[in-house]
């Protein structure tokens, strides 16, 4: 695209921004509706994450020029709706999300990102996480266009991975809590893989239990319709409509678009806006807007920024023109559907009912100031974190820095940061040698210290245990700083863990002078 095109679109868009507005979107029952017409509202949608997959400081909303680009060719397909999995939470959206407002274009974000989520492979949640997690609502709360927050994507894609589920719902918690903070009550949601063996238990985890801790809404990513052959029936698309029923958040497809079979023709827009599916429903997002590697894209970026139009671009402009809605109004629904039951922990699904307790900075503080011996950073050298918590939980208790998704019981301080968990096992170590200076030492990273605060009361209710934990299915020693990385690449997101716990067990045996 030339630069008079780029400035051409953005002079429309702006003029447009003084001529239109957006109207928030709202949840009644298992339906979004516009919050002033109360018109039912159905996501027609696009992933949207150009210029390759999630990365560093990668922020599509950020970029005035790109965002403008490609707002004339949402339109032109007949999209509503963008899917972002990642953004920068400190650079400013405001030109990007007034214009995609003034295009009646509205956002669903993932608030998580490679630098900052729950690694399924051994997951744990703390301050770190929950604290950029509240920059990035932080940074999209007051857009009118927002529709919701994913606080997860994929997180639980296989049996093992079903033990993070208590951490990503604690997540839901504590986002939704801190959204309650801001002028409007944006939805916050989890999306989901179609994993056979976990899909009905998934869905009901996270839509069961306290009302604080159930979804607003569930994201649903599916590529099982392929090529021309496949049918409502045969795609398993209607039993995934039967599944969701009786599901009483809204639920969508978070990604849809096979492609497998040549030039994707997305026959599957007829069932979804149609009557086999939009009763269950509220809509889908295609995957994806760009061409990368894994071979999506509606479009290519070409060198110098211009867009070419790949051949499934036409496919579904063509299937999405022929939609034609029956909406229900908001005055006249009234929804019956209840939340749905918790699944019993079995072979196939592992995570227990209970659930972390919110990381507490204050908590954490107090832990820190009322010890004797702490970490300390004074030599400038980088510790090698995996190593102490390997040898200090070899010689000392962990029980109170450790959490399991699938027994329930989580530590004290487990969502703390590394640091202070470290501080709490250089103290537990010190007082179990006698307080000798020399037990504080670690190397030039411990200091003893003269405490300022008592210890904090340990917890004692029944969703949070400090009883003993077996260390070899627990998370210690993570830092959500590191790469816990739910990277997406095509039709699921993987996962980069920091060394597992098995492996930090395994170092235990080596002798701390060696550290």
């Amino acid at each position: 695209m030339k630069l008079s095109a780029v400035l051409s679109s953005i002079s429309l868009v702006l003029c447009a921004s003084h001529a239109s507005a957006i109207n928030p979107l709202i949840i009644k029952g298992s339906k979004f509706f516009d919050s002033v017409t109360g018109d039912q509202f159905y996501i027609k949608g696009v992933a949207y994450q150009p210029s390759g997959q999630t990365g560093a400081n990668k922020d599509p909303l950020a970029n005035i020029q790109t965002c403008t680009r490609d707002i004339a060719y949402f339109q032109d397909l007949g999209l509503n709706t963008i899917r972002v999995y990642q953004v920068d939470n400190t650079l400013n959206h405001d030109a990007c999300m007034k214009a995609l407002a003034a295009a009646g274009i509205y956002l669903v974000l993932d608030i998580s990102s490679p630098s900052y989520s729950i690694n399924r492979a051994d997951p744990s949640y703390d301050i770190v996480l929950l604290d950029n997690y509240k920059k990035t609502i932080d940074a999209f709360s007051d857009y009118p266009n927002v529709i919701g927050f994913f606080a997860g994507n994929e997180v639980v894609n296989n049996v093992n991975a079903t033990k993070a589920a208590p951490f990503v719902k604690a997540s839901i918690r504590d986002v939704k809590k801190y959204v309650k903070t801001k002028k409007r009550q944006i939805p916050v949601g989890y999306s989901t893989n179609d994993a056979a063996v976990t899909r009905v238990d998934c869905a009901d985890y996270f839509n069961c239990g306290d009302a604080d801790e159930r979804v607003d809404f569930y994201g649903y990513n599916i590529y099982s319709w392929c090529g021309d052959e496949a049918t409502f029936q045969s795609s398993q698309y209607a039993a995934r409509t039967e599944q969701f029923s009786t599901y009483s958040v809204p639920v969508f497809l978070s990604e849809f678009g096979c492609n497998t079979n040549g030039v994707r023709s997305f026959h599957q827009v007829a069932s979804i806006f149609g009557p086999d599916m939009k009763d269950t429903f509220s809509g889908g997002i295609v995957y994806e807007y760009t061409q990368e590697p894994n071979n999506y894209g509606l479009v290519k970026i070409e060198a110098d920024g211009g867009v070419t139009k790949r051949p499934c671009y036409e496919n579904l402009k063509n299937e999405m023109s022929k939609v034609r809605l029956q909406t229900t109004k908001l005055s006249s629904y009234m929804p019956s559907r209840v939340p749905s039951q918790c699944p019993s922990i079995s072979s196939t699904w592992l995570a227990n009912s209970k659930i972390p307790s919110t990381p507490s900075e204050k908590l954490c503080s107090s832990m820190v100031d009322s010890l004797k011996c702490v970490f300390t950073n004074a030599t400038g050298n980088t510790p090698d974190m995996e190593k102490l918590f390997a040898y200090l939980c070899n010689e000392a208790s962990c029980t109170e820095i450790i959490d399991n998704g699938e027994t329930g019981v989580y530590g004290m301080y487990s969502g703390c940061e590394p640091e202070q968990r470290l501080s709490y096992m250089f103290n537990e170590y010190y007082t179990k040698n006698g307080e000798k200076d020399t037990s504080c030492s670690f190397d030039g990273f411990g200091a003893v210290v003269t405490p300022t605060k008592a210890a904090p009361t340990p917890i004692k209710d029944s969703d949070n245990t400090s009883s003993t934990t077996d260390v070899s299915s627990s998370s210690i020693g993570k830092s959500t700083k590191e790469p816990r990385k739910q990277l997406h690449q095509g039709n699921g997101a993987g996962s980069l863990s920091t060394m597992s716990v098995l492996t930090l067990l395994a170092l235990s045996a080596v002798s701390f002078a060696n550290l």
